[in-house]
């Protein structure tokens, strides 16, 4: 194989880059106009990302809400009817009551409850009864 001479010619390689880097920043810039646009375009969608996020807010709160009631004033209750074991009752200067332990009493109370959702409840209670057990 016949040999071949290889011809190396230097190059300037600094200007060559700084011309590639002017063409490029010069078709890259877009212009003033082309700024405000996307700027307009961005804001927009931005708004409707902000109206969409608040619509959903409202959809997703929960439709039932907790009763809010006003807390009873404290009721006096009267340790006569208390019966306890001897041990205990002795303690407290009390005469020791019988089985069943315990106090027993009727006891009515009232209550006001609003109703802060969006629907109108009634209730009409008659006769109801709580029992408090330790």
């Amino acid at each position: 194989l016949p040999s071949q001479a290889v011809v190396v010619e230097p190059i300037n390689l600094a200007l060559a880059v700084a011309e590639l880097e002017l063409t490029a920043m010069g078709k890259c810039s877009p212009s003033p106009r082309a700024h405000a646009i996307s700027s307009f375009f961005c804001s927009a969608l931005n708004l409707a990302l902000v109206i969409f996020g608040v619509a959903e807010r409202i959809r997703w709160t929960p439709f039932h809400q907790e009763m809010e009631c006003e807390t009873p004033p404290p009721m006096a209750m009267r340790l006569s009817r208390l019966s306890m074991p001897s041990p205990l009752a002795e303690s407290m200067f009390m005469v020791p009551g019988t089985a069943p332990f315990g106090l027993y009493i009727n006891m009515t109370s009232r209550i006001k409850c609003t109703n802060p959702g969006q629907s109108s409840i009634t209730m009409k209670a008659a006769g109801s009864e709580t029992e408090l057990l330790s």
